[in-house]
């Protein structure tokens, strides 16, 4: 008896739920790539978020928790921008969440300067091909990385399509000296040296 009532109180919570999406996280995303995006939004259930939708593509979505469902987005070679939607079941329906930018990795050719002090605080510059400023991310997902681990990780200045500007930690490491790799992602998560 229990368990009948367990069940209608669950049928019951899902013809309620009324699911939003805010946004998507990243909103870019590099050709050629296999990435998860988070959707971000309210009220989302497993039961009833169970797919995604990026261009023409149904995809499975992942549900993460009552805010966020994780979607695998199409390994696409081709730029361009998509809309993401993520499917309602218990009205049959589709949610737009956002916009997913599809781009060619920059290429990073040299930067400068080439060495500097441990203290950190000043710019390193980057110079290569295909870099952009996304006006329609909602966050800046820009970033660059010194060295394995630093965090949170600054975040890169767009100047102009050959340039970026990555503010060098301040005290990444109390050595000496120190020889780092410097990497850099257009969206946050799919780094480049």
């Amino acid at each position: 008896m229990k368990f009948v009532s367990l069940k209608l109180i669950l049928t019951s919570l899902q013809k309620k739920a009324n699911p939003t999406v805010s946004t998507i996280n990243p909103d870019a995303a590099p050709i050629n790539t296999d990435l998860e995006i988070q959707v971000l939004g309210d009220q989302l259930l497993p039961e009833i978020n169970n797919k995604c939708k990026i261009g023409d593509e149904i995809t499975i979505a992942y549900y993460e928790d009552y805010n966020t469902v994780n979607c695998t987005i199409p390994n696409l070679n081709v730029e361009g921008t998509m809309p993401v939607y993520l499917y309602v079941s218990n009205d049959d329906s589709w949610l737009q969440a956002g916009l997913l930018k599809y781009y060619k990795q920059p290429v990073i050719d040299s930067f400068n300067p080439t060495s500097g002090s441990l203290r950190g605080g000043y710019d390193v510059y980057l110079y290569g091909s295909g870099f952009f400023n996304d006006t329609n991310t909602n966050i800046n997902q820009m970033c660059c990385q010194f060295g394995a681990t630093n965090f949170p990780l600054p975040t890169a200045r767009f100047i102009n399509d050959t340039t970026v500007a990555c503010e060098n930690p301040k005290n990444i490491l109390a050595q000496n000296s120190l020889k780092v790799n410097i990497t850099y992602a257009q969206n946050g998560i799919n780094f480049i040296q």
